[in-house]
């Protein structure tokens, strides 16, 4: 059975301080983080064949993965994107749509540096070019803590934003901080989108839940053979112990199975 790995990036460039380093992964390690996975005989996949697939209608190359961007960070567009294309990647950039053009408000509450978003233009231009977009809200907020009429217009309304300024249906969405609730997926599922990504890590598989996609996140000081290592064992953990712990869980489920 085929397994679809997704890899959740944030910001391309080099940390300026230590709170961004887990973010923001520089433009020459990202380099070596596809060519690795191209190596290990990884095929990179669009997002958008991922429904198709999990509802059993159509099958993926074995060892699929694919790569998706948190935020909507300028350095998507200057850094990341020129790497994909020289790679031969795709990519799904989740947009905050209120800090198009603007700044990481969210995220300079909690003392990280301002970074620019991107912008319309960059964000059509990138269209063009073969980069997907989702939702990310409008204003990046943990959904399942504030009241549930502002949570539907956060989901509902960046949505149609996103629709209005692309000319296209926007489908997929991720969750902010991986924050959800029962009732936040239904509201995800109410406007329409048909693949949700978490920050679950693990692998997914035909008969997945589409509004519940799992993701692996590449810490920005991550090297390629951790990368490849999360990957295989479906974690956000690596480290050399790593092997050992996933073979004697598999090995305690079935004990406890039998």
């Amino acid at each position: 059975m085929t397994e679809l790995s997704i890899l959740m990036y944030h910001m391309i460039r080099e940390a300026d301080s230590p709170l961004e380093q887990r973010f923001a992964c520089p433009p020459r390690r990202f380099t070596a983080h596809l060519r690795a996975l191209r190596r290990s005989g990884y095929t990179p996949v669009p997002l958008a064949r991922v429904a198709d697939h999990i509802a059993g209608h159509s099958a993926l190359p074995d060892k699929s993965v694919a790569v998706t961007l948190d935020d909507g960070y300028a350095d998507n567009y200057s850094q990341a994107w020129p790497v994909l294309d020289n790679e031969g990647f795709s990519a799904t950039v989740f947009v905050t749509v209120n800090t198009v053009g603007a700044k990481n408000h969210w995220m300079q509450s909690e003392g990280f540096p301002a970074r620019p978003m991107l912008s319309w233009n960059q964000i059509r231009e990138m269209q063009a070019g073969g980069i997907s977009f989702g939702s990310h809200t409008l204003n990046h907020p943990r959904l399942s803590k504030i009241e549930a009429d502002e949570a539907r217009h956060e989901i509902t309304d960046a949505k149609s934003a996103l629709e209005d300024r692309l000319g296209a249906a926007v489908p997929s969405f991720a969750y902010p901080y991986g924050d959800l609730s029962d009732e936040t997926v239904e509201m995800v599922r109410e406007a329409g989108h048909t693949l949700a990504c978490s920050t679950r890590p693990g692998f997914n598989r035909p008969g997945s839940d589409p509004l519940l996609l799992r993701r692996i996140e590449v810490d920005g000081t991550d090297p390629a053979w951790k990368v490849l290592q999360k990957m295989r064992y479906g974690t956000n953990q690596a480290g050399l112990l790593q092997p050992l712990r996933y073979y004697w869980g598999r090995f305690t489920e079935k004990s406890s199975a039998g």
